[in-house]
């Protein structure tokens, strides 16, 4: 705190201290320090404090400093309008576009005079930069789109409870046969499997749309001898919609997995790998005939996994004190013609059936045809048949 003798002797110095030179200012600072006694660097403080507020008092101008504005609230009205006027175009667009149309943008903004010249002449980067601060556009939707079939499909993460009720269960999935390649037409094939019986039913067909997906989903269903009591895909849109499509019609419940959680498809993901890329590989195949063999092999490899191939079930899992799974027990291996025969839920008309179809299979034929559309279908797509030699094979058969 400055003492009232400290202060008058600033208040007499000071109008001497603003107007003296440097060597004035050190004389009046040693005299200061002799008579108070203070250190140098407070004298100095001591006496700032009186130059400032005369300072801004007597010489603090109106003017802003900086450099001037050039593009005003004006400006910017214009050029946002322009903006909206192109569709929103970014900056380097925008001033070609400002430049083709310069006649057009003086008629519709000759009222406001240098401002309108000001914007057609702006330089790229104060274009740019002036953008960026407009309210970011946001796109309309024109159209519904299938969103909102999620809304209509129930969350069902434990549908392999349905494993111990009977068959009819089946989780579904799109495979897709596209090699590294999105664009265009590729094949895709539906892979249904019965959490209870690990009976398959595949079907392959050309494009995603929801006719295609309708379509090998109904050859798929029209392959399974007994009875579809529910269906359970991933949240691919097109399988989802005629999930749900056909719930609405047949006594059939729907429900969806959770997104990003391939647990609840734990049966139809694991077929996937074994019962489907094992068969036809990893090739884009984007072709009627290709498809056509594909479907060739899934016709007889059907009736080889589900009437001759046994696999596996889990039976339960043994879990210690802190919850964790500490062994895994197993049913004895059967075949899922075997599984459904056992089951008590299956009526004997449909074991009848698959009696009469297991009765007349013979598993050496059945796999030395398969062998043989799988060697054509890869030789086909690795170029050593060329597709006319497979046309005229496929003539010899007909005729």
């Amino acid at each position: 705190m400055i003492k009232a003798f400290d202060m008058e002797l600033i208040k007499r110095q000071i109008d001497l201290y603003i107007k003296a030179d440097r060597k004035t200012k050190k004389r009046i600072i040693d005299e200061y320090i002799k008579l108070t006694g203070v250190k140098r660097k407070t004298a100095i403080k001591r006496f700032n404090r009186f130059i400032k507020p005369c300072k801004f008092r007597y010489e603090k101008s109106l003017t802003k400093r900086g450099r001037p504005v050039k593009y005003g609230s004006l400006e910017k009205d214009i050029l946002r309008q322009i903006w909206e006027l192109s569709g929103y175009l970014c900056g380097e667009r925008l001033i070609w576009f400002i430049r083709q149309n310069r006649k057009i943008i003086e008629d519709m903004f000759s009222g406001y005079g240098k401002a309108c010249e000001r914007v057609i002449n702006i330089n790229e980067g104060s274009c740019k930069y002036l953008i960026s601060k407009f309210p970011k556009y946001k796109k309309r939707r024109y159209y519904k789109g299938n969103s909102d079939i999620y809304k209509y499909v129930a969350i069902d993460a434990h549908f392999s409870r349905f494993s111990n009720e009977g068959p009819g269960y089946f989780e579904l999935d799109l495979v897709e046969h596209k090699d590294n390649s999105s664009s265009g037409l590729y094949a895709v094939t539906v892979n249904f499997v019965d959490v209870y019986s690990q009976f398959v039913s595949r079907y392959a067909g050309l494009g995603k749309d929801y006719q295609t997906i309708n379509y090998i989903t109904h050859k798929a269903i029209d392959k399974i001898p007994f009875n579809v009591l529910a269906l359970h895909p991933d949240n691919e849109k097109s399988l989802l919609k005629m999930a749900y499509e056909r719930s609405k019609t047949n006594t059939i419940s729907c429900s969806r997995s959770r997104a990003y959680k391939k647990n609840d498809n734990s049966y139809v993901e694991q077929k996937n790998g074994d019962k489907v890329r094992k068969l036809v590989g990893y090739y884009r195949y984007d072709t009627e005939l290709e498809v056509n063999l594909i479907n060739q092999i899934y016709e007889i490899a059907d009736l080889i996994d589900n009437y001759f191939i046994p696999s596996f079930k889990l039976k339960k899992k043994i879990i210690d004190e802190k919850g964790r799974v500490i062994k895994r027990v197993f049913s004895r291996p059967m075949t899922p013609y075997q599984r459904i025969m056992e089951s008590k839920k299956v009526s004997e008309e449909v074991k009848e059936k698959m009696r009469k179809i297991y009765e007349g299979l013979n598993y050496l034929e059945l796999k030395k045809k398969q062998d043989e559309l799988i060697s054509k279908l890869l030789n086909l797509k690795t170029g050593k048949m060329k597709i006319t030699e497979i046309m005229d094979q496929e003539c010899e058969v007909y005729a």
